[in-house]
């Protein structure tokens, strides 16, 4: 099957590889000849040397020569967006155990990823947890019998002080009070079903 090739010039698309421009991504890809890889414009892999680079029109194209993808781009997935990608494994992990969380390293540097978090999320990755750990602190206190204090450790929180304040700043109310109004909720649900 024959590929049509991009119409931009191979010092073009060599340009858009040395800067890494994201606006290229989707226009082309570049393989590497001495490891058979190929990759997005905009990858982050080491820079290779321009006399082993070979450009595709698509992945289909790289393929057929024997090239493989990227893992760090994946050139071969249409809307892969390995910045967002970064952010998501980062909040899987919080969403999975915020205690050992702590003592987990994330794969880029916190000052990249807090960037990050604030371009995918619109918050900081502090003020993300904080929220999922509210959040969980809302489910435990509406369906569970276990003091307060029990719930601000179990939802992740180290000191009951900013288990309050970010209680407070999330539900607009204290712990005490959500609790006593899910329960008002529940009892107010439960009569509108007796017959």
């Amino acid at each position: 099957m024959a590929h049509m090739r991009p119409t931009l010039t191979d010092d073009e698309m060599w340009r858009a590889v040395t800067e890494r421009d994201e606006d290229f991504d989707g226009a082309f890809l570049y393989g590497v000849a001495s490891t058979k890889i190929f990759c997005r414009p905009s990858c982050t892999a080491r820079r290779p040397l321009r006399r082993n680079v070979r450009f595709f029109a698509d992945a289909g194209e790289a393929m057929d020569l024997g090239f493989r993808p990227c893992k760090l781009c994946r050139p071969d997935l249409p809307a892969y967006d390995p910045q967002r990608e970064l952010v998501e494994q980062e909040k899987g992990r919080l969403n999975r155990s915020l205690h050992e969380e702590k003592r987990v390293a994330p794969a880029v540097s916190r000052r990249h990823l807090a960037r990050l978090f604030v371009q995918y999320e619109g918050c900081t990755r502090a003020r993300y947890a904080a929220r999922m750990m509210a959040e969980r602190a809302a489910e435990l206190l509406a369906n569970t019998e276990k003091n307060v204090l029990d719930v601000a450790h179990e939802s992740g929180f180290e000191s009951p002080s900013s288990f309050y304040r970010h209680f407070r700043e999330r539900w607009n109310a204290t712990p005490r009070e959500f609790r006593e109004t899910q329960r008002r909720e529940k009892t107010c649900s439960s009569k509108e079903r007796r017959p």
